[in-house]
């Protein structure tokens, strides 16, 4: 389970149950997003909380969106239901930038280069365990879905983000709970939030 808090892994498997779906789950076999979330803390963690953050979530979205695509490919699946917005949307450039094109000397001169050598050798060994086709084995970025017959649907491009009512909604209809411990429901899924 690595990062997952229980009570959402236990959220996931209701809603499959309630929708009368399977759940895959896809496991690393060389426990990659630990090693990957261990080299991305030593790379940003002089940075500051912003750098942090958005390396520190990218094992778990790399893999998930590199299982998800292979998946929806083997399984012929027409289409693909995100749940986000663009409120949530995390992206690995301005990190990039930050990090390289402001201090690009100091920073390759700093004992953290080694560190995110292994990040990106990492991301790609975690990239390559499940393929999607079409990507580049020696791409760092995020996998892409390049197939034409599956398509991507964002479900908040159609629907209003409405907090408090999707709490309602996926409780009422699908059994979702916060943990009894948590002050909020919001971003309870990962113990990586926290920090």
């Amino acid at each position: 389970m690595e990062f997952r808090h229980a009570q959402a892994v236990e959220n996931v498997k209701q809603a499959c149950q309630a929708l009368n779906t399977d759940l895959l789950e896809f496991r690393s076999r060389k426990k990659l997003n630990v090693r990957i979330t261990t080299q991305a803390l030593r790379t940003t963690i002089p940075f500051g909380p912003g750098a942090s953050c958005q390396f520190v979530c990218r094992p778990c979205y790399n893999g998930g969106k590199a299982f998800l695509y292979t998946t929806a490919e083997k399984y012929k699946i027409p289409f693909i239901l995100w749940g986000d917005s663009e409120i949530e949307k995390i992206t690995f450039i301005p990190t990039c930038n930050k990090l390289f094109f402001n201090s690009p000397l100091r920073y390759a001169a700093s004992s953290r280069l080694f560190s995110f050598i292994q990040f990106l050798y990492l991301l790609n060994v975690q990239r390559n365990e499940s393929l999607p086709s079409g990507n580049s084995r020696f791409d760092v970025r995020y996998p892409k879905l390049r197939n034409q017959e599956i398509e991507e649907v964002h479900i908040f491009d159609f629907v209003e983000w409405d907090r408090n009512e999707i709490k309602k909604t996926i409780g009422d209809e699908l059994g979702w709970r916060k943990p009894p411990d948590s002050i909020t429901s919001w971003r309870f899924d990962c113990h990586l939030h926290s920090l």
